[in-house]
């Protein structure tokens, strides 16, 4: 008898959404974001990479974010910050401001909070 294992992949509970405003591009970060939604974070770090505008991450819906996560936040703020652009994180949770300070990285993000 031969046995199978089968992996159950559950669909992504968020996602990374891109908004071109003519004057800025906003990434908007909503539920979960991880590796599951790596397809999502490249389109967006490659658009974010290309515009010749300021970038704004908007955490308002984010819930959680795992280190894969976090990892693109970070790329993305590198390759805005070495094209003389500064990247703005709208509105984050407190645990993200803090992965940020934990991996001294936070100084790559204005942070704005309503």
């Amino acid at each position: 008898m031969t046995t199978s294992t089968y992996r159950i992949v559950a669909p992504p509970t968020g996602n990374i959404h891109v908004e071109d405003h003519g004057t800025h591009l906003v990434l908007l970060l909503a539920g979960d974001v991880g590796a599951a939604l790596r397809d999502e974070a490249s389109v967006a770090l490659a658009r974010a990479s290309v515009a010749d505008v300021p970038v704004a991450f908007d955490a308002t819906h984010l819930h959680t974010i795992d280190p894969t996560g976090v990892a693109f936040l970070w790329q993305t703020a590198e390759v805005v910050a070495e094209q003389g652009r500064r990247a703005t994180l709208l509105n984050p949770p407190a645990h993200l401001v803090d992965e940020l300070d934990t991996l001294r990285v936070s100084d790559l993000f204005t942070v704005v909070t309503d």
